[in-house]
């Protein structure tokens, strides 16, 4: 299938090295820079430089939850910073594991960590700076996702795995290999449908997974 042909709107200069994205509800963006040590928001409209507030080393993922907060992983520091969307002003930081990478955030206020040295995912609340729960990941996780039904989706790429927790107490509801070998950092993704997908770039193929089971279709 042909892709459609696309239009760019709009580009904006950000910080060095951008390294992840996120928008909130309202369409802003959110950008961190890993060698400038920065997170911008920027308006969806016309890609106007709304704010830049400083973070700690290494940012690399963000999220942005419904209630004004944006949560960043900073990877060379090994914490978790929550700031302000309107103003970028920072309000907390949190210790994490090891090397933080992905960071996801729940309706209901729950936010997720992986820590690719430590082997671990942590919840952490909005306002507690302090996790719910750490439990054991697959070898090298990278990337997290939560879908509306309460599970959290992790994928390991140093050990090529894919698992499914529960939101409310870190229990496995399943783990299993995926199709392919990941090489690098890979993030799943929840769909309106609740089914999601997990690039396997090792072998340049996609795992369409079934989130009640750990059913595969490649």
């Amino acid at each position: 299938t042909v892709p459609p042909a696309t239009t760019q709107t709009w580009s904006v200069t950000t910080g060095l090295n951008p390294a992840g994205v996120a928008l909130d509800a309202s369409g802003s963006i959110y950008v961190t820079n890993f060698a400038s040590n920065t997170v911008q928001k920027f308006d969806p409209a016309a890609g106007a430089l709304v704010w830049t507030a400083a973070t700690s080393a290494g940012p690399t993922g963000v999220a942005a939850d419904a209630s004004g907060g944006v949560y960043v992983t900073c990877t060379t520091a090994n914490v978790v910073q929550k700031f302000s969307t309107t103003a970028g002003a920072l309000l907390w930081t949190a210790p994490t594991g090891l090397k933080p990478e992905a960071v996801a955030v729940d309706a209901s206020g729950g936010i997720f960590v992986t820590s690719s040295l430590s082997n671990t995912v942590q919840k952490f609340t909005t306002a507690a700076t302090t996790p719910v729960w750490t439990g054991n990941t697959g070898t090298l996780p990278s990337g997290v996702a939560v879908d509306a039904s309460g599970g959290i989706f992790v994928t390991s790429y140093g050990s090529a795995t894919v698992q499914k927790f529960t939101v409310t107490g870190f229990t496995t509801v399943y783990s299993f290999l995926a199709n392919g070998t990941f090489t690098s950092t890979v993030t799943p993704g929840v769909s309106g449908s609740g089914s999601w997908v997990v690039n396997s770039d090792g072998s340049l193929t996609l795992n369409f997974i079934n989130p009640s089971s750990s059913t595969t279709f490649s």
